[in-house]
């Protein structure tokens, strides 16, 4: 077996440092709250005759952002799971918001699906994922969320079943900087109000994801280096 001696050996690694790794980014539960202000946020709500779902980003700012009202007043099935999706792409800087209001399986019927780019946004992610759930007690009207899973960890369940929220702070700790949270959600009755129950799911803090470009100029600078050296 052919030995490297320790220059070689850093070399080596310099080197396949150029070439591009599939990562898979993983978030933590931390305790705390999330830093603001955030850059996307994406929400369900009780939204009775005015709209039930809303993607607010850098390109798709508040207070109108992209809203989703399909038909219904409310869409809600109350008392019944429905899934939803929110995707981010860091390369892009598109985000996107999925609710399957009539529970079908899909995200493909009418006002189900937005999609938002932020070139704001291109190659940056978000140390912070939140989650955000906030039920009404006047009249009783909660929220729940059923195996909420991000980058393809499990995280389990969350409600708030009266006024008080229910808040999680997910932490990034390395991998892809692309996001992808699923899970089921259902309200279990009309809040009286346009707001409640509701749900967010919000990402902040960025941070910038170096472009394959740089990574390579980054790798042969290190490989140069370490030549040098030997």
């Amino acid at each position: 077996m052919t030995q490297l001696n320790g220059c070689k050996f850093v070399s080596l690694l310099a080197a396949l440092s150029v070439a591009p790794m599939a990562a898979h980014g993983s978030y933590v539960a931390v305790a705390g709250s999330a830093t603001t202000p955030v850059d996307i946020s994406a929400r369900a709500r009780n939204g009775q005759t005015g709209f039930e779902g809303v993607l607010f980003t850098p390109g798709n700012p508040a207070p109108t952002g992209l809203q989703m009202n399909p038909t219904g007043t409310p869409a809600w099935s109350y008392g019944e799971y429905a899934a939803f999706a929110f995707a981010y792409d860091s390369m892009t800087g598109t985000a996107s918001w999925s609710l399957d209001f009539n529970r079908d399986g899909d995200f493909l019927d009418s006002q189900e699906s937005v999609t938002s780019l932020s070139p704001s946004l291109a190659n940056r992610g978000f140390n912070q994922v939140s989650l955000f759930l906030q039920g009404n007690d006047s009249p009783l009207a909660g929220v729940s969320v059923l195996d909420f899973t991000l980058n393809g960890t499990n995280f389990g369940a969350f409600s708030s079943m009266n006024g008080t929220a229910t808040t999680q702070l997910f932490s990034y700790t390395g991998g892809s900087s692309d996001i992808l949270a699923t899970g089921t959600l259902m309200f279990t009755a009309s809040g009286g109000s346009d707001e409640r129950p509701r749900f967010w799911i919000q990402a902040g803090s960025s941070f910038v994801v170096p472009t394959p470009g740089a990574l390579a100029l980054l790798g042969l600078a290190g490989l140069a280096r370490n030549r040098r050296r030997c």
